[in-house]
């Protein structure tokens, strides 16, 4: 199978003889949705061969394409300061056969920023001066997801419909502009569920550590 068995038969809640439970079609249907592999999943209840009172059940689950790239870009406007952001992305989902997601995003932008300096007297007053586009960042971001809880979120009381995910991310950016240039290595370790019908999500991040690695220039080291 393209998918381990367990990764679909722990998110059915429907059983052999069991009593009909619309509910219950309708969480197998929402855990199933919320592994991240399935585009679709068409539930069917037909009667049952050589039975008046039985229902055999069936799913149908129509997968994502496994491997996809999108690029996207968009133009922002952050506190009047404009600028292009662009990205490219890779997805890999169901990575290891049991709903795991892989995606890699390189992203780059440039801005128009507000330039610092000091004036020619003494004052360390701060004037902004006309904007360019004098801002330039870059670089990959690497996320790795499982649709499941590990510890700590694992001793939290979180339903299966609640689409839980435990994700481990790491990124490395580059920015330079006139005043500095600067590395940042990141990495965080998170979870994150739906509620309110999968319409709201949150995301609890306990852990981020990340490192910067700046360069100044002298005159906005004295200002």
């Amino acid at each position: 199978l393209a998918y381990k068995e367990y990764l679909i038969t722990n998110n059915i809640d429907v059983y052999e003889g069991q009593v009909f439970n619309k509910d219950s079609a309708q969480h197998t249907y929402k855990q199933l949705m919320g592994l991240g592999v399935f585009k679709n999943v068409i539930p069917q209840f037909v009667n049952s061969p050589g039975y008046s009172d039985r229902l055999d059940y069936y799913l149908i689950c129509i997968p994502f394409i496994k491997q996809s790239l999108t690029a996207e870009t968009e133009g922002t406007n952050t506190s009047g300061n404009l600028g292009i952001d662009g990205s490219l992305v890779y997805q890999n989902r169901n990575f290891f056969r049991a709903g795991e997601l892989v995606e890699l995003k390189l992203q780059g932008s440039i801005a128009a920023q507000s330039q610092l300096r000091v004036q020619e007297e003494t004052s360390s007053n701060i004037q902004q001066i006309p904007r360019t586009f004098n801002t330039i960042q870059f670089g990959p971001e690497l996320t790795f997801s499982v649709p499941r809880a590990f510890f700590p979120f694992s001793l939290l009381p979180f339903r299966k419909d609640m689409s839980p995910r435990t994700y481990v991310k790491t990124s490395l950016n580059y920015q330079a502009r006139p005043e500095f240039n600067r590395v940042i290595t990141a990495i965080d370790y998170g979870f994150n569920f739906k509620t309110n019908n999968n319409t709201v999500r949150h995301d609890i991040v306990p852990m981020e550590v990340y490192f910067v690695r700046a360069n100044l220039t002298n005159s906005f080291t004295e200002t």
